[in-house]
């Protein structure tokens, strides 16, 4: 039984026939001795296919309205106003006086040197009062009464128009792209193991 093999597939080894005409003939030749062969057949395979394809959709699109209002409202604003003001002014008024005024002077004085024994002349300082005339100011005060422009910020009532932006929402039918996968099938052709027994 292990000949018989092993002559079956030497014989597989060594003669290049056809799939289909590979025969292991071992013993009488009227019935044949099965063998393995192989054969190339005909499969369908699928492969994953990507495609894209035009879909209406229905989206939502917001749009906003503005409504305008009247509305009353009070605020600040700045006025201008007269008003009377007393200042005092003071203007001068010039009167002369008469003033002592001390003042430094150089008199000549008569001097016995003991070292020279002669009389000699020095200048000495003294003080004397000398009357001067002067003017002076005095200030009287005057009062006036004056209109000064000043800025005050008073209330007022005004009427602005309140905007006011309100959402509308609408439906919309638009298109898109839409991607999906399919499974394409193709053929194709395997080799196949086939067992072929006696009367094959």
């Amino acid at each position: 039984m292990r000949l018989t093999i092993a002559a079956c597939v030497a014989l597989f080894l060594a003669a290049p026939a056809p799939a289909f005409a590979q025969w292991c003939f071992i013993g009488p030749p009227l019935c044949p001795a099965p063998c393995l062969t192989f054969e190339m057949r005909p499969v369908i395979c699928y492969r994953p296919e990507w495609r894209e394809q035009q879909v209406p959709v229905v989206v939502q699109r917001v749009n906003y309205r503005q409504e305008v209002t009247p509305v009353r409202v009070n605020v600040w604003v700045p006025q201008e106003f007269d008003t009377q003001v007393r200042r005092v002014f003071y203007t001068p008024v010039p009167r002369q006086v008469e003033r002592e005024v001390p003042a430094l002077i150089l008199v000549p004085m008569l001097t016995f040197d003991p070292c020279c024994c002669c009389c000699t002349v020095r200048w000495c300082p003294q003080v004397t009062v000398t009357r001067v005339r002067c003017v002076e100011y005095d200030y009287r005060p005057e009062e006036r009464i004056e209109n000064v422009r000043s800025c005050r910020w008073v209330q007022q009532e005004q009427v602005v128009n309140q905007v006011r932006l309100v959402p509308e929402v609408s439906q919309q039918q638009v298109m898109t792209v839409q991607r999906y996968c399919v499974m394409v099938p193709y053929q194709t052709f395997v080799c196949v193991p086939c067992w072929r027994g006696c009367g094959w």
